[in-house]
């Protein structure tokens, strides 16, 4: 449950925000390719990777007690509309991890760009969150490596090969 609350409180501040906000955010790469182009290949390694599992519950959100907040977010919990939240997993373990994808406004206009945001992250042992929180930090570099390398490895690799090109790592 505690997992779930930081979520959500990540993605309302995210959702206030726009769409990166720094503190919130554990890892930022960027595609040289359209946002629709970058969904496509996320949804495609997502369904081709049997290690890879996102929440396929559709939840309303909105409660007589948060009608404002359910106001400002579209309608459905893991709508792909505010990010997705995904396991891989190792064995039997996972680890844990959400992340939200946007255009990025670039000059020229025509300069197509996107970005992947990780957002709360927690490994095998429930170590993680959000750098806002102390979870996932540059001042903790070992448990941000472990996480951000197995994303690297079993899904952003994965999205690079079916986009045919490759992410720039931005921190």
């Amino acid at each position: 449950m505690n997992k779930i609350m930081i979520c959500l409180i990540c993605i309302v501040i995210s959702i206030l925000s726009g769409c990166r906000k720094k503190e919130l955010t554990i890892k930022t790469y960027e595609f040289p390719v359209t946002i629709d182009r970058l969904d496509k290949a996320i949804l495609e390694v997502i369904a081709e990777n049997k290690q890879l599992h996102t929440d396929s519950t559709r939840e309303v959100i909105t409660t007589s007690a948060n009608k404002d907040l359910g106001e400002l977010l579209p309608e459905y919990y893991n709508s792909r509309e505010l990010f997705i939240s995904m396991k891989i997993f190792l064995d039997t373990n996972y680890y844990y991890y959400t992340f939200r994808y946007c255009a990025v406004k670039t000059i020229p206009a025509a300069d197509a760009g996107s970005r992947l945001d990780i957002m709360p992250a927690f490994d095998l042992k429930g170590n993680g969150g959000t750098a806002a929180k102390g979870g996932v930090t540059d001042l903790k570099p070992l448990l941000k490596k472990r996480i951000t390398t197995l994303f690297e490895k079993k899904f952003i690799s994965k999205v690079d090969l079916k986009l045919g090109t490759s992410h720039k790592d931005r921190e």
